[in-house]
Order: C-alpha cells, then structure tokens, then sequence
C-alpha cells in the first residue's frame, strides 16, 4: 500500500479488503477490547479502537495508511459488576444496539472535529509507524505529543485536539 501523506476527502478512499483476509488476534488491554493485526506486502496493520479519537487519528494518518474490510466478525462487550464485595466482569455479546451506540459515539466526535464520518460496518486498520511495534506504542507517543502540545489540557474540544493532532501524526509517519 502506498504511504498517503495526507487524510483522504472521502472515507471510501481507503482500500477495501476481502473479508477472508487473515488477521491476526491481539490480546487487548486489561478490560479492554481485544484487537486483530494483518500484514499486507510486508506492511504491519493493527485494527483501530472504535473510539472517535481512534478514528480521528486514523484519518489524519491518510488513506495510504489505512485498510478496510467488512465486520462480520463477532464482537464482545466487557461488564463489570460492582457489588459491596468486590468487582465481577464478564463478556458477552455485542448487540446491535451496542454497535449503535459505539458508531454514533464515532460520529458526534469526528461531527465535532469537521471530519466526515466513516461508512459504518468495516473494521478499519492503520499502518503501523516506523519504530513503534503496535498501534497501541503509537498512541503513547502521540498523547505523550498531545500533553506536550496542550499542557493545561486546554485542547479539549475535538476540533481543537484535531488541529493538534495533524501536526503530531505527520511528524510521527515521517520518523
């Protein structure tokens, strides 16, 4: 996949892949969703949180850097349950309604940043950076820049955190 420089105009950009493409699984954080890896012509891809800040740093990646494929796969949710006695968390399945939600969620942040929304139903996947060996590494960098960047936390609107964050993935796609 060739290396973008810039976000793309139109999610739809970002190369489709098959849905029998082979992934990778990845152990999650602790409480955490697990994540999936794919490689593509010796190219390193983890799958992006389904958070609007995941999705945000996605696109100020570019679409050289992305990936796509149709999420057909099941999903889970993490409960936790806090009692008197202590904490119990479990998985189950992802609901519609769950997805609804998570997708919405996407939305009203990429909605507030004046980034288009993605198509729904895809698993997206980012190229890795040079040096970090998940995308999870990444992300440590990129919010260590962020403080840096704002350091009393005075970006806190996503369209303020993403006039930050294009500088800062840049520079970290070009190291």
């Amino acid at each position: 996949m060739s290396q973008a420089a810039s976000p793309p105009e139109q999610w739809q950009q970002v190369p489709l892949l098959s849905e029998d493409t082979q992934t990778t699984a990845l152990p999650g954080r602790a409480g955490g969703p697990d994540s999936a890896r794919l490689e593509i012509d010796g190219t390193v891809y983890d799958q992006v949180p389904e958070t609007g800040f995941g999705m945000l740093i996605a696109w100020l990646a570019g679409s050289g850097r992305l990936v796509r494929m149709p999420d057909r796969e099941p999903q889970s949710v993490t409960i936790t349950a806090v009692t008197a006695t202590g904490t119990a968390s479990y998985r189950v399945p992802r609901t519609s309604t769950d997805q609804e939600v998570i997708d919405e969620g996407i939305e009203d942040y990429l909605t507030a940043a004046d980034i288009p929304n993605p198509p729904r139903g895809h698993r997206w996947y980012q190229s890795l950076p040079e040096g970090h060996g998940t995308l999870d590494d990444a992300y440590a960098h990129i919010n260590a820049a962020l403080r840096s960047a704002a350091p009393d936390n005075a970006a806190t609107h996503p369209r303020d955190i993403a006039r930050l964050l294009t500088d800062i993935v840049t520079t970290l796609y070009r190291q």
